[in-house]
């Protein structure tokens, strides 16, 4: 199932869709039928977010070409990168794969929604795409073993990790180049994991500049 949060006139809501072309329906956050906010939804778990979704799926049908589209999560309250992760991206970069990978984080101020425009900051001229799988942490937990560490994902999206390189590479670590307002585009959707291949394995990611 597919989850979308939307703005329309100024209010919030959320909608869902079942297989790859279904439609979304849903209902604002001014509804007596909305379940809740996506980011409630998933703490509570896959059974709770599936019934979400069941319920979305007999409002009025949303069109995401018209409304507004938001981050499907505005404000997780953990936000970790891995980077140089792709073999390609490592390549074309000049870098060797990392024997450990680096680790970094995003803030929430820096995330935007799917159609929004990424803001280039005016003290750089070095603004850098990158596509990336977003992997959704519904249960935590320590200790986790490698053999079971998806069974904590709860769904997956995607995300333009757009880095300023300039300010990325003017220390050791990466916090400042990626982290500038309005360059993480986070969405458009929620796909619970049931939808997809484990860890997104074998999947495509293709990212085009300017269309």
């Amino acid at each position: 199932m597919r989850f979308a949060v939307f703005r329309q006139n100024g209010v919030e809501g959320l909608a869902a869709a079942e297989g790859g072309d279904g439609p979304f329906r849903g209902f604002a956050t001014t509804d007596s039928k909305h379940p809740g906010h996506l980011a409630d939804l998933v703490a509570r778990g896959n059974e709770h977010l599936l019934a979400a979704g069941r319920a979305l799926l007999s409002g009025p049908e949303v069109d995401l070409g018209v409304v507004e589209v938001m981050p499907p999560l505005p404000s997780p309250p953990k936000i970790v990168c891995v980077g140089l992760n792709y073999a390609d991206h490592s390549a074309e970069s000049g870098y060797e794969l990392p024997a450990y990978p680096t680790i970094f984080g995003r803030f929430a101020s820096s995330l935007i929604g799917h159609g929004a425009p990424i803001v280039r900051p005016r003290v750089s001229e070095q603004l850098d795409y990158e596509g990336e799988f977003v992997a959704v942490i519904g249960r935590g937990g320590r200790d986790i073993p490698e053999a079971r560490a998806l069974e904590h994902v709860i769904a997956y999206s995607l995300f333009n990790d757009a880095s300023v390189r300039d300010y990325q590479f003017k220390a050791p670590q990466w916090t400042v180049g990626k982290n500038f307002d309005g360059t993480g585009a986070f969405g458009p959707y929620l796909v619970t994991a049931d939808e997809l291949p484990p860890g997104c394995q074998g999947l495509r990611l293709q990212t085009r500049l300017n269309g």
